[in-house]
């Protein structure tokens, strides 16, 4: 958990004794955290950890459902079902649908 005092020692510091204001420090900030964040994925992605990560959270989220996975189905075909379900899912409840002359509309 961050340290609550530093940060606020280190934001002092940047706007009393250095004359920074607050969007400077945040635009600085950001750019530092987008070249870090940069670094970091294009790392995850040459050594194809990424990748990997993805596949463990998947995993981890399906693991002790019955019938989710078994030996019949792969991890490509669970990825495929949910993602039919939940597209089918969004179509039900938001398209409207005309049947002989009378409106039936479906909304969340």
């Amino acid at each position: 958990m961050p340290d609550k005092d530093l940060h606020n020692q280190i934001r002092n510091i940047l706007m009393n004794e250095m004359g920074l204001s607050r969007e400077a420090i945040r635009s600085e900030m950001e750019k530092i955290v987008y070249e870090v964040l940069s670094k970091r994925i294009e790392s995850l992605l040459e050594g194809h950890r990424l990748r990997q990560m993805v596949r463990e959270i998947i995993l981890e989220q399906f693991q002790g459902r019955p019938g989710v996975m078994n030996k019949k189905n792969s991890l490509k075909d669970l990825i495929l079902t949910t993602a039919k379900e939940e597209a089918a899912n969004l179509i039900h409840q938001n398209v409207a649908i005309t049947v002989a002359n009378q409106s039936i509309n479906r909304t969340g």
